[in-house]
């Protein structure tokens, strides 16, 4: 990964590369940053950033092809992200 994470996502998405989002980089803060895993050529690439950086959330895949990234916590209050975005991965 180009951004050391952990809690993060990884969705497989339907051109079989994972997408890579959020969770709490090297410093404990949580991340807002997204990658592309490219499996075939085992590579990452930048894929834009979340509304809101989170950890320990869910993301899911809908037909329409956007993400759904929802609740998860905020480090910096130690709560609950109470929120949802959908990510849309068009163009990324």
């Amino acid at each position: 990964m180009k951004t050391e994470r952990a809690s993060h996502t990884a969705t497989l998405l339907n051109n079989a590369v994972v997408l890579m989002a959020g969770g709490y980089g090297s410093s404990k803060v949580d991340l807002a940053g997204a990658e592309m895993y490219n499996p075939a050529t085992r590579t990452f690439a930048p894929a834009g950033d979340l509304r809101d950086g989170r950890a320990n959330h869910t993301a899911t895949l809908l037909n329409n092809g956007m993400a759904l990234i929802a609740c998860g916590t905020h480090d910096n209050d130690d709560g609950a992200a109470a929120s949802v975005e959908l990510y849309n991965l068009a163009g990324r």
